[in-house]
């Protein structure tokens, strides 16, 4: 089950990061009004999301 955990976990993690470069590709840094969430919101996800795969492996 801990195996299953992680390998949808990991696929999860490479969706968001498909997520996040697509919304990078698009401009959504330069332009403020291309996303209604503001930058800190997505960062924070990200960087929250990314931390706790991380302790979950370790």
């Amino acid at each position: 089950m801990k195996v299953a955990a992680l390998i949808t976990w990991l696929i999860t993690a490479l969706g968001g990061f498909y997520l996040l470069g697509t919304w990078i590709a698009r401009g959504a840094l330069r332009s403020p009004g291309a996303s209604r969430l503001p930058r800190p919101v997505i960062f924070g996800h990200f960087l929250l999301a990314a931390t706790g795969l991380v302790v979950w492996i370790v």
